[in-house]
């Protein structure tokens, strides 16, 4: 494309101007954008975006044949000057017809910093511009016509499919792809075929793989992905490629018999010698070979029982399904797969039943309760407990290994507690509580509140305010009340009710009792309950000496 770097730098500046708006306009396709006629690039804009009278976006565009040197920089300067007098741009990006010099790029780095306070300065050069222009042929040819030889334009002639249109070409194509697929087909029945093209993505995309997939190659922008269809003839008799590794790619493919840890072979590693597959391209040396796990292979479940031991009691998973990451001669790899477990786990297993294991907690937006379980499990690895994998299907234990007892940072130890309390909270309320990503501080008091009214906790509190129904029966013992005493008080449900995690939370009836309180304002409270009618409510406040005492006056049965 070095032609049109060059056929850029030719361009007048009005020429210039309306490239630039056009290639804006077509990377920007719901944008309202305007180009500026005449002088009033004066003004420090030649295409903007936004209300003038607001915070626009402006372009900038400058035709700079030779470079941008003593002369351009004042010019550059000058525009952005007239910009921020006339308006209040939020960006003002510069267009260039060339590319910087290392001299001028130090410059127009320094220069950007030192008005970034004012506004967000950005750039389109030169690069910039051809890098969008080999994208956008249509745009390409109008202002730079034969600048290159155009390969889809000479395609199109020697195929004769120029004058089709986009429908006459969609039908040729598609009729010429299904008997693509037809040939491919005749050599080998076995498969079915799908041809991808890529288009600008190249060689590196890579296709998710699906069921049935068993291989896959790739020429420039095109790739084959080959299927499955005849399970059981390539059953009886499975494709075959025979290939000689150098000594290199010995010593990689004993690891990947030995592992299963996929392995890739390149220039000088392999050799092709023949294969019985016709439609299989022939390998050269040039091309990477990388052979590992199949996709079948980590379709496979193993369901299994894993516990816990420690010295004072077990956690048991009595049912998790693990799949298969690789699997070789000496040993093999297991992955937790269920969505349900708070957790991952990873086995790395010797056949003779040792190995390694981690986890990895994935605890948001789980369940407290299995949080909490996992939590157990924690504890029992950190005290130097015993881990245990039995395959329930062949009835044989997988791995067993004992863990060396280690100290919980000061953190852990409040994450658990914060996760024991809600625990508490879910199991006694009956309420599912699922941990968010943030904890806030209204959290942390509901988390208090609830706790100690669940677990029948005391609490401190400055006041308590509440309404005594006068009737027959209370009338004249609460003439006789002492300034200070003992009450007890039973509510249907706790009110304002507590929000945790964006949730209120109903804790049904509870009672307070408080040893000494005393009553607020004692001589006008009496006074004005002695005068209230019968069946009148009258307010109360006591200021307790110590601390509330809570109860729940009714819980459910533990699942």
């Amino acid at each position: 494309m070095d032609s049109l770097y060059q056929r850029l730098k030719e361009l007048d500046h009005d020429t210039f101007q309306r490239l630039c708006f056009q290639l804006l306009k077509e990377r920007h396709p719901g944008a309202d954008l305007r180009h500026v006629e005449g002088a009033s690039g004066d003004e420090g804009l030649d295409v903007f975006q936004g209300e003038l009278s607001g915070t626009p976006t402006i372009w900038q565009c400058k035709a700079f044949p030779s470079g941008v040197g003593k002369s351009q920089k004042g010019q550059i300067r000058k525009s952005l000057k007239s910009a921020l007098a006339n308006f209040k741009p939020q960006y003002w990006i510069l267009c260039l017809s060339v590319d910087l010099d290392s001299k001028a790029s130090r410059w127009w780095e320094k220069f950007k910093k030192s008005h970034a306070k004012k506004v967000t300065i950005g750039e389109m050069f030169a690069s910039h511009i051809v890098h969008e222009l080999i994208h956008r042929r249509t745009l390409r040819n109008h202002f730079f016509p034969g600048a290159s030889i155009d390969p889809i334009e000479l395609k199109r002639v020697m195929r004769g499919t120029g004058e089709l249109t986009p429908e006459e070409l969609e039908a040729v194509t598609e009729s010429t792809l299904e008997d693509y697929i037809e040939r491919l087909k005749e050599r080998d029945a076995r498969f079915n075929y799908e041809i991808v093209f890529s288009g600008d993505l190249g060689p590196e995309y890579v296709q998710k793989r699906r069921p049935g997939l068993v291989m896959s190659f790739q020429s420039g922008a095109k790739r084959v992905n080959v299927f499955a269809r005849d399970v059981e003839a390539l059953q009886q008799d499975p494709p075959k490629i025979n290939l000689r590794f150098t000594k290199e790619g010995v010593g990689k493919y004993r690891t990947l018999i030995k592992t299963g840890f996929a392995q890739t072979f390149t220039k000088g590693e392999f050799e092709h010698l023949s294969t019985d597959v016709p439609f299989l391209p022939t390998l050269h040396e040039n091309q990477t070979l990388i052979i590992g796990p199949t996709e079948s292979l980590k379709n496979r479940r193993v369901k299994a029982r894993l516990t816990f031991i420690g010295l004072d009691h077990n956690v048991e998973y009595s049912f998790v399904e693990l799949a298969p990451e690789r699997v070789g001669t000496e040993e093999f790899a297991l992955k937790t797969v269920s969505n349900s477990l708070p957790f991952e786990l990873e086995f790395e297993l010797l056949w003779k039943g040792t190995g390694k294991f981690n986890y990895t907690p994935r605890f948001i937006n789980a369940d407290v309760r299995q949080i909490a379980k996992f939590l157990g499990a924690v504890r029992i690895l950190c005290s130097g407990g015993t881990v245990t994998l039995h395959d329930l299907e062949r009835e044989a234990q997988l791995f067993e290994a004992q863990t060396k007892a280690v100290q919980i940072t000061e953190a852990q130890r409040k994450f658990h507690d914060l996760i024991a309390d809600l625990d508490l909270i879910t199991e006694t309320l009956r309420v599912p509580i699922r941990l968010p990503p943030d904890v806030k501080d209204d959290d942390f008091h509901a988390i208090s509140l609830l706790k100690t009214i669940c677990s029948g906790g005391s609490k401190s509190v400055d006041d308590l305010s509440f309404n005594l129904m006068k009737s027959e029966a209370n009338s004249d013992l609460v003439r006789t009340l002492p300034r200070v005493a003992a009450f007890r008080a039973e509510h249907p449900n706790y009110e304002p009710k507590p929000k945790l995690f964006g949730e209120e939370i109903d804790t049904g009836p509870y009672a307070i009792t408080v040893d000494q309180a005393e009553i607020a304002d004692y001589e006008n409270t009496i006074l004005k309950f002695d005068a209230a009618k019968v069946g009148d409510a009258v307010p109360f406040r006591l200021i307790p000496k110590v601390p509330v005492q809570f109860e729940l006056l009714s819980t459910l049965p533990k699942r």
